[in-house]
């Protein structure tokens, strides 16, 4: 709920008090309050999950929020670099690695699970259903970002993306 709530204030933000600003971005092709939110509301979301598996570590717990929130910003940067210059593979590199960054909390968590499994303990069901559901909505979102980053079909127009990438932050959160 936190995660969902986090999500909801920062497009509150963007449709009030920073609306000429998130209009103005978005014109560009480039949402900071897309990358701030979901970085922001999807690291709140990682923590819970963490803190469900029993990761209680919180050297842990801030590693997570650094993967998560750190990709979700270098993700933007990408954006800003491909902005600049539409051509080049920075974007793509930045992008790439961001991506991958935003993938690493589910693998620390999938790795955690895996080894409860070897030494004979057991994970609860949902919480395989939270790492299966979380995996597949991170690599929709690895898939909307290249169709975005390399203005495919649709997703060449920043209005269509935006509106994908908030149904896709909410139903993934």
């Amino acid at each position: 709920a936190a995660s969902l709530l986090v999500l909801a204030a920062v497009f509150v933000v963007a449709a009030t008090v920073g609306r000429r600003r998130y209009e103005a971005a978005l014109a560009r092709g480039i949402s900071e309050m897309r990358w701030l939110g979901l970085g922001l509301s999807s690291s709140v979301a990682v923590v819970a999950v963490a803190l469900l598996s029993g990761i209680s570590s919180l050297t842990t717990l801030v590693m997570l929020v650094v993967f998560m929130f750190g990709g979700c910003l270098l993700v933007l940067a990408a954006e800003v670099l491909h902005e600049r210059q539409p051509k080049g593979l920075l974007s793509h590199l930045v992008c790439g690695i961001g991506m991958v960054s935003v993938l690493m909390p589910w693998v620390v968590l999938g790795i955690g699970a895996v080894g409860a499994w070897l030494y004979d303990g057991t994970v609860p069901s949902y919480l395989c259903a939270i790492y299966a559901s979380s995996v597949l909505f991170v690599l929709a979102a690895i898939l909307a970002t290249h169709f975005r980053m390399n203005r495919k079909g649709k997703w060449a127009d920043s209005y269509y993306a935006e509106c994908a990438y908030m149904w896709l932050g909410f139903v993934a959160l």
